[in-house]
Protein backbone atom coordinates (compact mmCIF):
# COMPACT_ATOMS: atom_id res chain seq x y z
CA UNK A 1 0.00 0.00 0.00
CA UNK A 2 1.72 2.86 -0.82
CA UNK A 3 2.60 5.16 1.86
CA UNK A 4 -0.32 8.23 1.42
CA UNK A 5 -2.45 5.48 0.98
CA UNK A 6 -1.72 3.96 4.38
CA UNK A 7 -1.26 7.78 6.58
CA UNK A 8 -4.83 8.23 5.16
CA UNK A 9 -6.21 5.03 6.55
CA UNK A 10 -4.82 5.51 10.24
CA UNK A 11 -5.75 9.23 10.51
CA UNK A 12 -9.81 8.57 9.33
CA UNK A 13 -10.93 6.56 12.38
CA UNK A 14 -10.10 9.33 14.31
CA UNK A 15 -12.75 11.44 15.49
CA UNK A 16 -12.59 14.41 17.40
CA UNK A 17 -15.43 16.98 19.92
CA UNK A 18 -13.87 19.97 18.55
CA UNK A 19 -15.98 22.70 20.31
CA UNK A 20 -17.83 20.95 23.00
CA UNK A 21 -16.25 17.53 24.14
CA UNK A 22 -18.71 14.80 25.17
CA UNK A 23 -20.71 14.62 28.12
CA UNK A 24 -19.25 13.18 30.97
CA UNK A 25 -18.88 9.35 31.66
CA UNK A 26 -18.22 7.39 34.92
CA UNK A 27 -14.66 6.81 34.55
CA UNK A 28 -13.82 9.97 34.22
CA UNK A 29 -13.76 10.58 38.08
CA UNK A 30 -11.38 8.12 39.55
CA UNK A 31 -12.89 4.71 41.05
CA UNK A 32 -16.77 6.06 40.58
CA UNK A 33 -19.52 3.93 41.75
CA UNK A 34 -18.84 0.35 40.31
CA UNK A 35 -22.11 -0.61 38.81
CA UNK A 36 -22.36 2.48 36.81
CA UNK A 37 -19.15 2.20 35.76
CA UNK A 38 -20.18 -1.32 34.70
CA UNK A 39 -23.04 -0.79 33.39
CA UNK A 40 -21.37 1.43 30.92
CA UNK A 41 -18.67 -0.52 29.80
CA UNK A 42 -20.45 -2.81 28.64
CA UNK A 43 -22.04 -0.77 26.23
CA UNK A 44 -18.90 0.19 24.65
CA UNK A 45 -17.79 -2.28 21.59
CA UNK A 46 -14.27 -4.16 21.66
CA UNK A 47 -14.28 -4.71 18.03
CA UNK A 48 -13.09 -8.22 18.52
CA UNK A 49 -10.02 -6.70 20.29
CA UNK A 50 -8.72 -8.68 23.74
CA UNK A 51 -9.97 -5.54 25.69
CA UNK A 52 -11.40 -1.77 24.86
CA UNK A 53 -10.37 0.68 26.87
CA UNK A 54 -12.43 3.19 28.14
CA UNK A 55 -10.40 5.69 29.24
CA UNK A 56 -6.64 6.69 28.80
CA UNK A 57 -5.75 10.09 30.33
CA UNK A 58 -2.56 11.65 31.57
CA UNK A 59 -2.43 14.90 33.46
CA UNK A 60 -0.30 16.96 34.38
CA UNK A 61 0.05 19.23 37.43
CA UNK A 62 2.79 21.92 37.66
CA UNK A 63 3.75 24.25 40.30
CA UNK A 64 5.84 27.44 39.96
CA UNK A 65 9.03 26.38 39.13
CA UNK A 66 7.63 23.78 36.11
CA UNK A 67 7.79 20.46 38.57
CA UNK A 68 5.04 18.28 37.54
CA UNK A 69 3.02 15.44 39.59
CA UNK A 70 1.22 13.39 37.13
CA UNK A 71 -1.35 10.84 37.35
CA UNK A 72 -1.95 7.83 34.63
CA UNK A 73 -5.68 6.87 34.81
CA UNK A 74 -6.31 3.83 32.67
CA UNK A 75 -9.71 2.41 32.38
CA UNK A 76 -10.48 -0.65 30.02
CA UNK A 77 -12.92 -3.62 29.73
CA UNK A 78 -11.22 -7.30 29.15
CA UNK A 79 -13.50 -9.09 26.32
CA UNK A 80 -11.98 -11.99 25.73
CA UNK A 81 -9.32 -14.76 27.09
CA UNK A 82 -6.70 -12.77 25.08
CA UNK A 83 -7.30 -9.63 27.16
CA UNK A 84 -7.18 -12.05 30.39
CA UNK A 85 -3.69 -13.08 29.21
CA UNK A 86 -1.99 -9.64 28.24
CA UNK A 87 -3.96 -7.04 30.50
CA UNK A 88 -3.69 -8.66 33.92
CA UNK A 89 -0.70 -7.13 35.42
CA UNK A 90 0.28 -3.56 36.60
CA UNK A 91 3.69 -1.56 36.78
CA UNK A 92 5.49 1.58 36.76
CA UNK A 93 8.92 2.46 36.22
CA UNK A 94 10.52 5.34 37.75
CA UNK A 95 14.32 7.33 38.38
CA UNK A 96 14.94 7.54 42.16
CA UNK A 97 16.76 10.69 41.28
CA UNK A 98 14.19 11.84 39.56
CA UNK A 99 10.89 11.29 41.23
CA UNK A 100 9.11 10.01 44.10
CA UNK A 101 8.12 6.42 44.60
CA UNK A 102 5.15 6.22 42.25
CA UNK A 103 1.67 5.94 43.89
CA UNK A 104 -0.50 2.83 42.73
CA UNK A 105 -4.11 2.02 43.39
CA UNK A 106 -5.96 -0.74 41.09
CA UNK A 107 -9.31 -1.85 41.44
CA UNK A 108 -10.94 -4.42 38.98
CA UNK A 109 -14.93 -5.11 39.16
CA UNK A 110 -15.77 -8.56 37.76
CA UNK A 111 -18.78 -9.40 35.70
CA UNK A 112 -20.79 -9.81 38.83
CA UNK A 113 -20.19 -6.40 40.29
CA UNK A 114 -17.58 -7.42 43.06
CA UNK A 115 -15.48 -5.67 43.63
CA UNK A 116 -11.26 -6.57 43.87
CA UNK A 117 -9.11 -4.50 45.26
CA UNK A 118 -5.15 -4.20 44.83
CA UNK A 119 -3.30 -4.69 47.99
CA UNK A 120 -0.32 -2.82 48.63
CA UNK A 121 1.59 -5.76 49.70
CA UNK A 122 1.13 -7.63 46.09
CA UNK A 123 3.49 -4.91 44.62
CA UNK A 124 6.76 -5.99 44.10
CA UNK A 125 10.26 -3.67 44.03
CA UNK A 126 12.70 -4.81 41.19
CA UNK A 127 15.61 -3.61 39.74
CA UNK A 128 14.51 -1.90 35.98
CA UNK A 129 15.35 -3.85 33.50
CA UNK A 130 18.48 -2.16 31.14
CA UNK A 131 19.22 -1.79 27.02
CA UNK A 132 22.40 -3.18 27.88
CA UNK A 133 25.02 -5.45 30.50
CA UNK A 134 26.72 -2.30 30.48
CA UNK A 135 24.35 -0.10 32.10
CA UNK A 136 24.35 0.25 36.02
CA UNK A 137 21.37 2.31 37.09
CA UNK A 138 19.14 2.57 40.44
CA UNK A 139 15.77 2.72 37.60
CA UNK A 140 13.50 0.64 39.31
CA UNK A 141 9.83 -0.87 38.41
CA UNK A 142 6.68 -1.55 40.54
CA UNK A 143 4.54 -4.25 39.83
CA UNK A 144 1.78 -6.43 40.94
CA UNK A 145 -0.63 -8.87 39.50
CA UNK A 146 -4.15 -7.40 38.97
CA UNK A 147 -6.82 -9.62 41.33
CA UNK A 148 -10.44 -10.95 40.09
CA UNK A 149 -9.37 -10.68 36.06
CA UNK A 150 -11.59 -11.89 34.21
CA UNK A 151 -13.53 -11.84 31.05
CA UNK A 152 -16.43 -9.29 31.52
CA UNK A 153 -14.53 -7.43 33.62
CA UNK A 154 -13.48 -3.13 33.90
CA UNK A 155 -10.17 -2.51 35.28
CA UNK A 156 -9.32 0.87 36.53
CA UNK A 157 -5.82 1.72 37.27
CA UNK A 158 -4.08 5.40 38.65
CA UNK A 159 -0.37 5.81 39.21
CA UNK A 160 0.59 9.17 40.49
CA UNK A 161 4.17 10.24 39.69
CA UNK A 162 6.06 13.15 41.07
CA UNK A 163 8.69 15.21 39.89
CA UNK A 164 11.42 16.19 42.37
CA UNK A 165 13.77 16.78 39.16
CA UNK A 166 17.04 19.05 40.88
CA UNK A 167 17.46 20.49 36.84
CA UNK A 168 13.76 21.38 36.22
CA UNK A 169 14.72 25.13 35.86
CA UNK A 170 16.06 24.02 32.82
CA UNK A 171 12.63 22.42 31.32
CA UNK A 172 9.98 19.52 31.87
CA UNK A 173 9.14 17.94 29.06
CA UNK A 174 6.90 15.42 28.03
CA UNK A 175 4.65 13.93 25.10
CA UNK A 176 1.62 11.81 24.74
CA UNK A 177 0.33 9.26 22.01
CA UNK A 178 -3.08 9.32 20.98
CA UNK A 179 -4.39 5.58 20.61
CA UNK A 180 -3.23 1.66 21.33
CA UNK A 181 -3.19 -1.33 19.76
CA UNK A 182 -6.58 -1.76 21.06
CA UNK A 183 -9.75 -0.22 20.36
CA UNK A 184 -9.56 3.41 22.90
CA UNK A 185 -13.05 5.44 23.51
CA UNK A 186 -11.54 8.22 25.06
CA UNK A 187 -8.19 9.16 25.37
CA UNK A 188 -7.10 12.52 27.13
CA UNK A 189 -4.41 14.71 27.96
CA UNK A 190 -4.51 17.63 30.52
CA UNK A 191 -2.19 20.13 31.47
CA UNK A 192 -2.79 21.91 34.59
CA UNK A 193 -0.01 25.16 35.26
CA UNK A 194 0.38 28.97 36.32
CA UNK A 195 -0.76 30.97 33.90
CA UNK A 196 2.71 32.80 34.61
CA UNK A 197 4.82 29.00 33.42
CA UNK A 198 5.67 29.37 29.84
CA UNK A 199 3.50 26.04 28.42
CA UNK A 200 4.99 24.83 25.32
CA UNK A 201 2.62 23.04 22.88
CA UNK A 202 3.42 21.00 19.56
CA UNK A 203 0.43 19.43 18.56
CA UNK A 204 0.92 16.70 15.47
CA UNK A 205 -2.80 15.14 15.27
CA UNK A 206 -4.19 14.77 12.13
CA UNK A 207 -7.04 15.75 11.85
CA UNK A 208 -5.73 18.20 14.34
CA UNK A 209 -7.30 17.80 17.88
CA UNK A 210 -8.11 21.40 18.96
CA UNK A 211 -7.71 21.63 22.86
CA UNK A 212 -9.73 23.22 25.70
CA UNK A 213 -8.31 25.87 26.97
CA UNK A 214 -9.93 27.47 30.07
CA UNK A 215 -8.09 30.11 32.83
CA UNK A 216 -9.00 30.95 36.16
CA UNK A 217 -7.43 32.15 39.57
CA UNK A 218 -4.39 32.46 37.93
CA UNK A 219 -3.78 28.92 36.22
CA UNK A 220 -4.23 27.85 32.56
CA UNK A 221 -5.90 24.60 31.88
CA UNK A 222 -5.32 22.99 28.24
CA UNK A 223 -7.01 19.44 27.10
CA UNK A 224 -6.98 17.37 24.28
CA UNK A 225 -9.14 15.04 23.71
CA UNK A 226 -10.17 12.44 21.28
CA UNK A 227 -12.71 9.81 21.09
CA UNK A 228 -13.50 6.60 18.98
CA UNK A 229 -10.00 5.93 18.00
CA UNK A 230 -9.53 2.11 16.39
CA UNK A 231 -7.03 -0.18 17.27
CA UNK A 232 -3.77 1.01 15.49
CA UNK A 233 -2.56 -2.51 13.98
CA UNK A 234 0.38 -0.72 11.50
CA UNK A 235 3.01 1.47 11.50
CA UNK A 236 5.32 2.53 9.13
CA UNK A 237 8.91 2.53 10.45
CA UNK A 238 12.05 3.97 9.11
CA UNK A 239 10.00 7.45 9.10
CA UNK A 240 11.48 10.92 8.44
CA UNK A 241 12.90 11.85 12.10
CA UNK A 242 10.38 14.94 12.46
CA UNK A 243 6.69 12.23 11.38
CA UNK A 244 5.01 9.65 13.01
CA UNK A 245 2.43 7.79 12.20
CA UNK A 246 0.85 8.11 15.67
CA UNK A 247 -0.95 11.02 16.62
CA UNK A 248 0.96 13.10 19.31
CA UNK A 249 0.80 16.35 21.90
CA UNK A 250 4.43 17.24 22.97
CA UNK A 251 4.55 20.15 25.77
CA UNK A 252 7.75 21.62 27.43
CA UNK A 253 8.04 24.22 30.42
CA UNK A 254 11.27 25.03 29.12
CA UNK A 255 12.04 29.03 28.99
CA UNK A 256 14.82 28.81 25.49
CA UNK A 257 17.65 26.12 24.47
CA UNK A 258 20.01 28.88 25.11
CA UNK A 259 19.25 28.62 28.50
CA UNK A 260 19.19 24.97 28.39
CA UNK A 261 22.49 24.79 26.55
CA UNK A 262 24.23 27.24 28.92
CA UNK A 263 23.07 25.01 32.01
CA UNK A 264 24.67 22.51 30.62
CA UNK A 265 27.94 24.17 29.87
CA UNK A 266 28.42 24.75 33.30
CA UNK A 267 28.02 21.42 34.43
CA UNK A 268 30.32 20.16 32.02
CA UNK A 269 32.90 23.16 32.89
CA UNK A 270 32.40 22.49 36.32
CA UNK A 271 33.40 18.80 35.96
CA UNK A 272 36.87 20.22 33.82
CA UNK A 273 38.11 21.98 36.26
CA UNK A 274 41.08 21.90 37.89
CA UNK A 275 42.03 18.49 35.65
CA UNK A 276 44.84 20.32 34.12
CA UNK A 277 47.46 18.74 35.99
CA UNK A 278 46.27 15.38 35.29
CA UNK A 279 45.33 15.41 31.59
CA UNK A 280 48.45 17.87 30.39
CA UNK A 281 51.25 14.94 30.28
CA UNK A 282 48.49 12.38 28.74
CA UNK A 283 47.89 15.01 26.26
CA UNK A 284 51.48 15.68 25.12
CA UNK A 285 52.06 11.40 25.02
CA UNK A 286 49.09 11.71 23.14
CA UNK A 287 49.60 13.76 20.34
CA UNK A 288 53.40 14.17 19.95
CA UNK A 289 54.93 16.32 17.49
CA UNK A 290 51.52 16.34 15.61
CA UNK A 291 49.88 19.86 15.35
CA UNK A 292 47.10 19.71 12.23
CA UNK A 293 43.68 19.54 14.14
CA UNK A 294 42.56 16.38 12.66
CA UNK A 295 45.63 14.38 13.50
CA UNK A 296 45.31 16.18 17.31
CA UNK A 297 41.58 15.02 17.53
CA UNK A 298 42.16 11.43 16.08
CA UNK A 299 45.20 10.46 18.13
CA UNK A 300 43.10 12.11 21.82
CA UNK A 301 40.42 10.04 20.44
CA UNK A 302 42.59 6.96 20.27
CA UNK A 303 44.36 7.39 23.46
CA UNK A 304 40.74 7.22 25.10
CA UNK A 305 39.83 4.64 23.34
CA UNK A 306 42.44 2.20 24.16
CA UNK A 307 42.81 3.44 27.89
CA UNK A 308 38.48 3.99 28.18
CA UNK A 309 35.85 1.28 28.19
CA UNK A 310 32.10 1.36 27.97
CA UNK A 311 30.33 1.40 31.08
CA UNK A 312 27.23 3.53 32.58
CA UNK A 313 27.32 3.81 36.60
CA UNK A 314 23.87 6.07 35.73
CA UNK A 315 22.80 5.98 39.54
CA UNK A 316 21.21 9.30 41.00
CA UNK A 317 22.07 12.43 39.17
CA UNK A 318 25.05 10.18 37.50
CA UNK A 319 22.53 9.67 35.26
CA UNK A 320 22.81 13.38 33.50
CA UNK A 321 26.12 15.11 35.07
CA UNK A 322 29.30 13.60 34.32
CA UNK A 323 31.74 12.41 36.25
CA UNK A 324 35.29 13.84 36.94
CA UNK A 325 37.94 12.93 33.89
CA UNK A 326 40.06 12.25 36.82
CA UNK A 327 37.85 9.94 37.90
CA UNK A 328 36.94 8.23 34.35
CA UNK A 329 41.05 7.80 33.91
CA UNK A 330 41.23 6.28 37.72
CA UNK A 331 37.97 3.84 36.80
CA UNK A 332 39.24 3.02 33.20
CA UNK A 333 35.32 3.16 32.05
CA UNK A 334 32.74 5.77 31.45
CA UNK A 335 29.52 6.24 29.58
CA UNK A 336 28.72 8.64 26.62
CA UNK A 337 28.86 11.38 28.47
CA UNK A 338 31.92 10.66 30.76
CA UNK A 339 33.55 9.89 27.71
CA UNK A 340 32.59 12.91 26.04
CA UNK A 341 33.55 15.43 28.71
CA UNK A 342 36.91 13.67 28.90
CA UNK A 343 37.73 13.83 25.37
CA UNK A 344 36.54 17.77 25.28
CA UNK A 345 38.48 18.25 28.25
CA UNK A 346 41.51 16.92 26.37
CA UNK A 347 40.99 18.37 23.19
CA UNK A 348 40.75 21.87 25.58
CA UNK A 349 43.95 20.89 26.88
CA UNK A 350 45.73 20.85 23.45
CA UNK A 351 44.30 24.18 22.98
CA UNK A 352 41.27 23.14 20.44
CA UNK A 353 37.91 24.60 21.38
CA UNK A 354 35.68 21.79 22.25
CA UNK A 355 32.01 21.15 23.49
CA UNK A 356 30.13 18.47 24.45
CA UNK A 357 26.94 18.15 22.16
CA UNK A 358 23.49 16.74 23.70
CA UNK A 359 21.56 14.33 21.03
CA UNK A 360 18.76 11.89 20.92
CA UNK A 361 20.60 9.26 18.94
CA UNK A 362 18.07 6.41 17.21
CA UNK A 363 15.65 6.29 14.44
CA UNK A 364 12.50 7.53 15.99
CA UNK A 365 11.13 10.82 16.55
CA UNK A 366 13.65 13.59 16.91
CA UNK A 367 13.90 16.60 19.69
CA UNK A 368 11.69 19.27 18.52
CA UNK A 369 13.16 22.80 17.70
CA UNK A 370 10.25 23.99 19.68
CA UNK A 371 10.75 21.68 23.06
CA UNK A 372 13.48 23.01 24.80
CA UNK A 373 13.94 20.85 27.69
CA UNK A 374 16.41 17.91 28.92
CA UNK A 375 14.12 15.41 28.75
CA UNK A 376 14.54 13.65 25.52
CA UNK A 377 17.92 13.66 24.80
CA UNK A 378 19.69 9.98 25.31
CA UNK A 379 23.36 10.36 23.86
CA UNK A 380 26.27 12.68 24.19
CA UNK A 381 29.31 13.42 21.36
CA UNK A 382 31.77 16.51 20.99
CA UNK A 383 32.29 18.88 18.23
CA UNK A 384 35.52 20.90 17.69
CA UNK A 385 35.02 24.38 16.79
CA UNK A 386 36.72 25.63 13.06
CA UNK A 387 35.93 26.41 9.96
CA UNK A 388 34.61 23.05 9.00
CA UNK A 389 33.55 21.90 12.75
CA UNK A 390 34.80 18.54 13.45
CA UNK A 391 31.90 15.81 14.99
CA UNK A 392 33.13 12.79 17.09
CA UNK A 393 31.35 10.14 19.45
CA UNK A 394 33.78 8.31 21.45
CA UNK A 395 31.62 5.50 22.20
CA UNK A 396 31.85 4.42 18.84
CA UNK A 397 35.04 2.49 18.75
CA UNK A 398 34.54 2.07 14.61
CA UNK A 399 34.08 5.59 14.16
CA UNK A 400 37.32 7.73 13.44
CA UNK A 401 37.27 11.64 14.23
CA UNK A 402 35.24 13.53 12.01
CA UNK A 403 32.47 10.68 11.19
CA UNK A 404 29.33 9.51 13.36
CA UNK A 405 27.58 6.73 13.43
CA UNK A 406 24.48 6.65 11.27
CA UNK A 407 22.01 6.46 14.62
CA UNK A 408 23.87 10.03 15.26
CA UNK A 409 23.25 11.09 11.77
CA UNK A 410 21.20 14.25 10.81
CA UNK A 411 19.99 14.56 14.66
CA UNK A 412 19.26 17.42 16.30
CA UNK A 413 22.25 18.74 18.53
CA UNK A 414 22.40 20.88 21.87
CA UNK A 415 26.21 22.22 21.70
CA UNK A 416 26.39 22.99 25.50
CA UNK A 417 27.81 26.39 25.15
CA UNK A 418 26.48 30.05 26.17
CA UNK A 419 26.33 31.18 22.82
CA UNK A 420 24.15 28.57 21.19
CA UNK A 421 21.01 29.42 21.00
CA UNK A 422 18.89 26.93 19.12
CA UNK A 423 19.39 23.21 18.17
CA UNK A 424 21.60 22.15 15.14
CA UNK A 425 21.68 19.11 12.99
CA UNK A 426 24.38 16.29 13.38
CA UNK A 427 26.41 16.34 9.66
CA UNK A 428 25.61 13.26 7.05
CA UNK A 429 27.98 11.14 5.31
CA UNK A 430 27.63 11.85 1.92
CA UNK A 431 25.93 9.53 -0.23
CA UNK A 432 28.95 8.22 -1.82
CA UNK A 433 30.76 7.72 1.20
CA UNK A 434 27.96 6.07 2.59
CA UNK A 435 27.52 3.74 -0.85
CA UNK A 436 28.08 0.14 -0.34
CA UNK A 437 28.40 -2.18 -3.51
CA UNK A 438 29.58 -5.45 -4.06
CA UNK A 439 30.46 -7.68 -7.32
CA UNK A 440 30.91 -11.02 -7.81
CA UNK A 441 32.34 -12.71 -11.75
CA UNK A 442 32.18 -16.77 -12.38
CA UNK A 443 31.62 -18.99 -14.87
CA UNK A 444 30.38 -22.47 -15.44
CA UNK A 445 33.30 -24.70 -15.06
CA UNK A 446 33.63 -28.00 -17.66
CA UNK A 447 33.38 -30.96 -16.30
CA UNK A 448 37.20 -32.08 -17.28
CA UNK A 449 38.53 -28.96 -15.28
CA UNK A 450 40.04 -29.71 -12.03
CA UNK A 451 40.62 -26.20 -10.87
CA UNK A 452 37.60 -24.27 -11.86
CA UNK A 453 37.51 -20.61 -10.82
CA UNK A 454 36.86 -19.25 -7.62
CA UNK A 455 34.01 -16.63 -7.69
CA UNK A 456 35.28 -13.50 -6.40
CA UNK A 457 33.85 -10.91 -4.51
CA UNK A 458 35.12 -7.28 -4.37
CA UNK A 459 33.46 -4.79 -1.39
CA UNK A 460 33.83 -0.95 -1.41
CA UNK A 461 33.18 -0.30 2.23
CA UNK A 462 31.87 3.47 3.88
CA UNK A 463 35.03 5.24 5.51
CA UNK A 464 32.12 6.69 7.37
CA UNK A 465 30.97 3.84 10.09
CA UNK A 466 28.87 1.68 8.67
CA UNK A 467 25.08 0.58 9.23
CA UNK A 468 25.89 -2.82 11.24
CA UNK A 469 28.94 -1.17 12.96
CA UNK A 470 26.97 1.61 14.09
CA UNK A 471 24.00 0.19 15.02
CA UNK A 472 25.65 -2.32 17.41
CA UNK A 473 27.67 0.73 18.88
CA UNK A 474 24.25 2.55 19.80
CA UNK A 475 23.19 -0.60 21.67
CA UNK A 476 25.55 -0.86 23.95
CA UNK A 477 26.40 2.67 24.84
CA UNK A 478 22.78 4.55 25.28
CA UNK A 479 22.88 7.06 28.13
CA UNK A 480 19.64 6.37 29.93
CA UNK A 481 17.18 9.35 29.54
CA UNK A 482 15.52 9.48 32.68
CA UNK A 483 11.82 10.79 31.84
CA UNK A 484 9.03 8.56 31.77
CA UNK A 485 9.41 7.55 28.21
CA UNK A 486 6.28 6.10 26.07
CA UNK A 487 7.17 2.68 24.18
CA UNK A 488 5.19 0.98 21.07
CA UNK A 489 3.61 -0.59 20.33
CA UNK A 490 1.72 0.29 23.42
CA UNK A 491 -0.70 -2.75 24.71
Amino acid sequence: MPRLARALALIAPYVLATSLFAADEPWDKPFSEAKTVLDAATAVASDDAGVVVLLDEERYVFDATGSATMTEHLVYRVANDSGVEHWSTIEALWAPWYQEKPVIQARVIARDGSVHELEARALAETPAPEESLDIFSDNRILRAPLPGVGVGSVVEQLITYKDKNPMVEAGRTGRFFFGRSVPTHRARLVLDAPSSLGLRLVNRTAPKFEPKKEETNGRQLVTFEAESLKAIDYVEWNLPFDESQRPYVAFSTGKSWQEVAQRYSEIVDKQIAGSSPTLGPLVKAAIGTSSRREDVVARILAAIQKDIRYAGVELGEGSVIPRRPEEVLGHKYGDCKDKATLLTAMLREAGLPAHVVLLRAGDDLDVSDDLPGFGEFNHAIVVVDGEKPLWVDPTDEFARAGELPIMDQGRHGLIATPKTTGLVAAPTSATVSSRRACSTWWRKAKPPSPRPPKPRARTMRSRAASTPRATASVIATPWRTTSKATTWPRR
